[in-house]
């Protein structure tokens, strides 16, 4: 939900007035603009984030449709995000392309429990790998 002095999509003025609402609107300078972008990006993030805790909670049978939803706004937002400063969707697709290609993805779903700085971590990992029985 927004709130006055929020960032909202382009269509929700016409969606309030055409249910008869009056609302005071204005436009953001550039600066503010990133700004609002910025900060609209952690509200929907934490909405997406609160949409897959909804999911876990409900131990699969919750609503995936809500979460796409919060999915897509966040992705909407990046995307207008990296257009403020003049970078395109492929720009931001070459990056991720980039990054993937150098650190790889999450779905080896791989877990960092800090430095191992100790006999005992050590064994645990060569454990875990296969190297010792």
């Amino acid at each position: 939900m927004s709130t006055p002095g929020s960032l909202v999509r382009d269509g929700a003025r016409a969606i309030m007035e055409a249910r008869g609402e009056n609302h005071h609107w204005r436009y953001a300078g550039d600066e503010e603009y990133r700004a609002l972008l910025a900060a609209k990006l952690i509200e929907e993030a934490a909405e997406a984030r609160d949409e897959v805790l909804r999911l876990l909670i409900a131990g699969g049978g919750g609503d995936v449709s809500r979460m796409l939803s919060e999915l897509a706004d966040v992705t909407e937002l990046v995307l207008a995000l990296a257009a403020a400063f003049g970078a395109t969707p492929g720009d931001v697709r070459n990056h991720a392309v980039v990054k993937r290609a150098d650190r790889g993805g999450y779905e080896g779903r791989l877990i960092w429990d800090g430095p191992a700085d100790d006999a005992a971590a050590t064994a645990v990992t060569a454990y875990e790998e296969g190297k010792i029985g």
